[in-house]
């Protein structure tokens, strides 16, 4: 199996219908459709009404994207070792690397400021190149596909945005419940 390819985007239009499949393949069992989750937005795990449900949601969502990801590219040769391991045999989380370089504007915004993101996955500097490499290998074609989803949603008028450029947890799951119809 080869990577996605767009060709109208009409896919983009009826992500919830894979809530079903991955009900009955053994994955996140617990989600529901989106108008039963709309209240689970979150702005920063920092505010004392933080959702861990919803999160729990979100990275049983982006953990399934990110294995059928890895499962392509390993039928094209390209075989990636879960879980990511740092220099030291330490393994990174996934979720948490995608979230902060997503917070911190993107990979293009990120790239050359590395000690930030490896500071605040909690982890040593000289672990900076290595987090760099791990999002290049396993996240950056995740990105940039999020980021023609969200482009199409743009075009569409689907899209809300809240004027401080921040993303809810609502809004990843929305996003990886469309990469897993097109994909799926």
């Amino acid at each position: 199996m080869a990577w996605l390819i767009l060709t109208n985007g009409s896919a983009l239009d009826c992500p919830d219908d894979v809530i079903y499949r991955y009900k009955g393949a053994g994955g996140c069992p617990d989600i529901s459709m989106k108008d039963e989750i709309k209240e689970c937005i979150v702005v920063d795990s920092d505010d004392d009404d933080y959702d861990y449900d919803c999160e729990d949601k979100v990275v049983c969502l982006f953990d399934e994207v990110v294995s059928i990801f890895l499962n392509e590219a390993a039928d094209g040769g390209c075989i990636r070792p879960i879980p990511a391991l740092l220099g030291d045999g330490q393994s990174l989380d996934l979720f948490k690397l995608y979230w902060v370089v997503r917070k911190r504007g993107g990979f293009d915004l990120v790239n050359g400021f590395w000690n930030f993101v490896a500071k605040e996955l909690g982890l040593d500097l000289r672990f900076s190149p290595s987090v760099k490499l791990i999002y290049m290998k396993y996240l950056y074609e995740l990105e940039k596909l999020m980021k023609i989803c969200s482009d199409e949603k743009l075009r569409k008028e689907l899209h809300q945005c809240d004027g401080n450029l921040s993303f809810s947890m609502l809004e990843l799951e929305m996003q990886f419940r469309s990469l897993l119809s097109l994909i799926g």
